[in-house]
């Protein structure tokens, strides 16, 4: 205010921002939503205990809606469906390795650090 004025300048245009990436926890957590979920479909708390987690998880929730939002789960009354056609994301946590192992070394390996009984 200046002596009782009021002075208004013209502002820069509202421009949205982009959306974030999914955090890790969210990705891992869709992943193994999308291939643990039957055709049938689940409720929340059952979907919650397929991944390991409580109903009341927000991560759940979040997964759940980004998988909704992104057309993969059809959301109908209580119950969370796969669509149809839909990509089964890979849980990060079950990547294949980079590498092969020859299974003869490992076992060899499992023996040499662990003892015979542990390669049974």
């Amino acid at each position: 205010m200046d002596q009782g004025r009021i002075l208004l300048e013209p502002a820069e245009p509202f421009e949205k921002p982009e959306a974030a990436a999914p955090s890790p926890t969210r990705a891992r957590l869709s992943g193994e939503i999308l291939a643990g979920l039957p055709a049938a479909g689940m409720g929340l708390a059952a979907v919650a205990a397929l991944v390991g987690r409580k109903p009341k998880d927000g991560s759940v929730r979040n997964a759940l809606a980004g998988l909704v939002a992104a057309g993969e789960v059809d959301h109908d009354g209580s119950l969370y469906r796969p669509v149809q056609g839909a990509k089964v994301q890979t849980p990060l946590g079950s990547v294949a390795p980079l590498h092969q192992l020859d299974a003869d070394e490992e076992l060899a390996r499992i023996r040499e650090k662990f003892g015979e009984e542990a390669a049974a």
